[in-house]
């Protein structure tokens, strides 16, 4: 069996030379923020037991820079990967994990380029609406239980879509342990929806059609659990396989 979980959607993809090297320690959060970027999101709490308050935050460029827009039309089983490219502009987006030191200074733990999704631009034809890290359900940015968590989602045309990530500090890196997402159809029944346990491959998969609109689940298991950095991992990328 093969699972895919993703999406009909559009990544935005910057080229490297947009994004700035964030210094690896500083006194203070801003000193932690390049000339020329903004923090639109920021959380606090203890990431790596110490009982000390960590922070974990989003910055934003205030130009636009070129990119591409990368869409991804796949299905959920026995997928078949089409991708087409379109150049627009945007604004690009870097999520930084700050740990605190006994000093109340700050060592910057983890850069991530490609995690954070920027909104669509207004001036092109992009279906989709709303900026993905700001919802009326959840925050975008939380630490729990030493988990740094993060929430997305938007609609694109008549779909809607919610995805959380979940990643912890282990074996020397930031690593996704977990992730959930939902998706559905504007005046339709039709739904799938699933949560990932990348520690264990567990995985429970909840879906819903017209012929049967009372969402029903099942539970699958990963013989081999996808193993992601924080760092490399991209939005919307997930691929489950392998199961059993």
């Amino acid at each position: 069996m093969f699972l895919l979980i993703s999406f009909l959607i559009s990544i935005c993809a910057f080229p490297q030379e947009h994004y700035p090297v964030i210094q690896k320690s500083g006194k203070t959060i801003g000193s932690f923020v390049p000339k020329g970027w903004k923090i639109i999101q920021e959380t606090h709490g203890d990431l790596n037991k110490d009982k000390l308050s960590d922070v974990a935050l989003v910055i934003e460029s205030l130009d636009t820079t070129l990119d591409r827009w990368i869409t991804h039309d796949s299905t959920t089983e026995n997928d078949k990967r089409v991708e087409t490219t379109d150049t627009t502009f945007s604004r690009a987006r870097i999520l930084i994990i700050l740990l605190r030191a006994p000093d109340n200074s700050f060592l910057c733990d983890a850069q991530a380029d490609s995690i954070i999704e920027a909104p669509p631009n207004a001036n092109t034809d992009d279906v989709c609406i709303g900026d993905p890290l700001y919802s009326p359900d959840a925050k975008p940015l939380t630490i729990r239980h030493g988990v740094l968590v993060i929430h997305m989602e938007q609609r694109c045309g008549g779909s809607y879509w919610k995805t959380t990530y979940r990643f912890r500090h282990q074996e020397g890196d930031w690593y996704l342990i977990g992730a959930s997402a939902w998706n559905g159809f504007q005046g339709s029944p039709d739904l799938e929806e699933y949560d990932a346990n990348l520690l264990t491959g567990n995985v429970r998969v909840g879906t819903a059609t017209m012929d049967q609109p009372k969402e029903s689940f099942k539970k699958i298991r990963l013989h081999k659990p996808p193993k992601h950095r924080l760092t490399d991992f991209r939005s919307f990328t997930l691929n489950l396989s392998d199961t059993k």
